[in-house]
Formats: C-alpha cells, sequence, structure tokens
C-alpha cells in the first residue's frame, strides 16, 4: 500500500519596501563618514596620518641629496649689534641777515636738541622699567623670567613659542588661560598664524607682524646671528625666538631626520656652556 505524501507550499514572507532598505544604507554610509572624520580628526591619529602621508611622498618623490648653492660670490649683509652711541649734536644753522630800516642785525637760528641716545628695545605698558642696557662684560649666567613653558599642539612649535615670548612682555589673550591646563592663547595664535591646520611652515616675519599687529610691541628680524648675540640680547632683558634645526635624537621620530623648529631663549650659563630655552617639545 502506498502512502501519500501532501506538501503544503510555504507563505510568502512579505517583502520590505525598497526604502527601508535605502534608508539602512544611508544611515550605514553617514555612520562610517562621521566615524572617518572623527577619528582623522582626532590629533594622536591626525598627526599619524600625516607623518604617514608625508613619508609615502617622499618614497614616491624623493627630495634632492644636495642642496643648490649660488656659483657667484654671495653678498654679505652688514650685522646690527646693540652699541649706545654717545648723542649726535645736530648741526647749527648759520645766522640769517634780516633786512630793517636801521642797520642790518644778525639773527642766530635756533640750535636743534641733540637726538636722543640707543637705547634698548623696550615695548612700553609692559615693563614698569627699562632694563639697563649692558654692553660691556656680559655677566656669566642669565635667567630671565616670566616665560611661561608652552607646550605645542601637533606641528605648531611657532604659536606655543610666540605664546612664551610673549606672556614674558605681559601679554595676554582675549580669554583667560591657565599655564599647562589648556592652550588657549596658543590656539588663538595658530588661528591668525595658521588658520588651516595643514599650514605646516609659520614663518619668522609671520611671529614678528604678530608681535607687532595683535600684541602691540616691537620686533625685529636677523639673520646669520651668533651665540654673542644671542648672550648679549639676553643679557639686557630681550628673550630671542631663533629658527633652528630639529635633530632626530630631539624629537625622536624615526625616519623623519631633520626637522625646522622655534625655540625662545631664556637665559645662558657660560661656566656650563649651556642655553636657557622654553622649548614647546
Amino acid at each position: 500500500m502506498s502512502s501519500v505524501k501532501h506538501f503544503s507550499p510555504r507563505p510568502n514572507r512579505p517583502r520590505q519596501p525598497r526604502w527601508i532598505w535605502a534608508i539602512f544604507v544611508a544611515l550605514l554610509i553617514s555612520s562610517c563618514a562621521f566615524g572617518a572624520g572623527f577619528l582623522y580628526n582626532y590629533p594622536p591619529i591626525n598627526w599619524r596620518i600625516t607623518v604617514l602621508t608625508a613619508r609615502m611622498r617622499d618614497i614616491l618623490n624623493p627630495p634632492p641629496k644636495t642642496i643648490p648653492t649660488p656659483s657667484g660670490p654671495v653678498r654679505t649683509q652688514a650685522t646690527f649689534v646693540i652699541d649706545p652711541s654717545t648723542p649726535t649734536p645736530a648741526p647749527t644753522l648759520p645766522p640769517q641777515v634780516t633786512a630793517t630800516k636801521g642797520a642790518p642785525t644778525e639773527t642766530a637760528a635756533p640750535t636743534l636738541p641733540p637726538s636722543p641716545t640707543i637705547s634698548a628695545l623696550t615695548p612700553s605698558g609692559f615693563l614698569p622699567t627699562a632694563p639697563p642696557l649692558v654692553t660691556g662684560e656680559l655677566p656669566r649666567i642669565v635667567k630671565l623670567k616670566g616665560a611661561r613653558q608652552e607646550y605645542q599642539l601637533f606641528n605648531n612649535c611657532g604659536p606655543a613659542t610666540l605664546t612664551a615670548d610673549l606672556t614674558y612682555w605681559g601679554w595676554k589673550g582675549t580669554e583667560p588661560d591657565v599655564p599647562g591646563k589648556d592652550v588657549r592663547w596658543q590656539k588663538e595664535i595658530a588661528g591668525v598664524l595658521k588658520p588651516v591646520q595643514r599650514d605646516y611652515n609659520v614663518m619668522a616675519y609671520e611671529l614678528a607682524s604678530y608681535a607687532t599687529d595683535y600684541a602691540g610691541l616691537n620686533a625685529a628680524i636677523r639673520y646669520g646671528g651668533d651665540v654673542d648675540t644671542i648672550r648679549l640680547f639676553v643679557a639686557n632683558g630681550i628673550p630671542v625666538i631663533i629658527e633652528r634645526g630639529f635633530r632626530e635624537a630631539e624629537h625622536q621620530q624615526p625616519g623623519q631626520g631633520w626637522e625646522g623648529h622655534y625655540s625662545v631663549v631664556t637665559g645662558y650659563d657660560d661656566d656650563s656652556r649651556a642655553f636657557l630655552t622654553q622649548d614647546s617639545f
């Protein structure tokens, strides 16, 4: 006797509308894009991506092994030193003859006052009194007080170093800032000098322009300085921002080699042959 099996068809499940799948895919893509953007702008990850990009660029387009040098003679500029010269008397104007009804008389013109002496560069309104000018034998040890230690954000040594220097002269940003806890003043300077995060280079003239245009101070840029010139300025109470080479042993980033860096010199010690710097790194 044969048995007959009956099969009933499976009920058809209702299909989800396509618009639901479209919304799901859109939310998934938006979440991935938001997460990628957040991770990319997260500083510890962002600077690693930047370093990796720079390494790939050096591999694909390696820099030249030699630096081009001028073939002809190079003209040198005159150096500048602090020299308290004596007042230079202005020349006395010759007497003038005036015509009158009587006998002619000579009227001497007034003598111009002598020009003022050259003094140390001291911004007005920040220091109570100007420091005395030192030109002879310099002190063996000098340590200036007032410049705070400002640790830099990623690739932000210029604004951080300028912050440390400006605080020495009494400058304060537009908002309260607590040293070591927040970097509002550093961010404020960076917003002017490098408003685009990918701006990896801040020139010396940009630092000087901020000091004069936004901080109300005086600033001067000089090239080809030496150790004695830096000691002379520091001994006269003037910190010096220097642009120097940052070696791999200092920044501790293998494979990066030499990098440009800013530091502000606030002291020196001749006995130990060392400079005191407020280094942002």
